[in-house]
């Protein structure tokens, strides 16, 4: 994570620095799109993404899969860490929402204006994050997705969109009007 600027990887970070973790730095790190973040550690592979991704990669046990669930219907991503072809661990982290959010919301559908949430995240998060802002979702997009889903969204009307991550770039460029958020990815901006 410590080569990327996305808000997740950030509070990645900041956790470890608080808990003075030590890390080696990672070689050949890339991003996969929607997925998640891959490199080489001490020569070991890693990957680092959503659970619906390391599947793939890496059995889960009930347990795990147990762990991934209640974390997920409690409204926190969740990031698997394979090392090796191996899940090593998981880590859970909440982007919630700011304390005006559900207000802004229930303005905009006062003045008849529709909000949807399009995420990568999971369906259980998204459900549980847009539910407490009282808008809909559509989850586990991945950046065509959300395309498509802003093109589904916006037939026949004008559509804007609010994003921050490269996932979204995509999405912003496809709008009427895209309004990338100031702390957000370069691309993004």
């Amino acid at each position: 994570e410590s080569g990327s600027a996305h808000p997740l990887a950030e509070a990645v970070l900041e956790r470890a620095r608080i808990d003075a973790v030590v890390f080696a730095p990672a070689a050949e790190a890339a991003a996969l799109a929607g997925q998640g973040v891959t490199g080489k550690v001490e020569g070991r592979a890693v990957f680092v993404g959503a659970p619906r991704h390391a599947t793939a990669r890496a059995p889960f046990d009930d347990q795990a899969s147990a762990a991934v669930e209640a974390l997920e219907s409690a409204g926190k991503t969740v990031a698997a860490v394979i090392v090796d072809e191996r899940l090593v661990g998981l880590i859970a982290l909440r982007d919630g929402p700011r304390e005006d959010a559900a207000a802004a919301v229930a303005e905009l559908k006062a003045l008849g204006i529709r909000s949807t949430m399009l995420t990568g995240d999971n369906a259980r998060t998204a459900a549980a994050i847009a539910g407490s802002l009282g808008m809909e979702h559509k989850a586990e997009l991945m950046p065509d997705g959300k395309v498509a889903a802003l093109k589904e969204l916006g037939a026949g009307t004008p559509v804007m969109m609010v994003g921050d991550g490269i996932n979204d770039a995509p999405a912003l460029a496809a709008a009427s009007v895209g309004i990338a958020m100031g702390s957000g990815t370069d691309v993004a901006l």
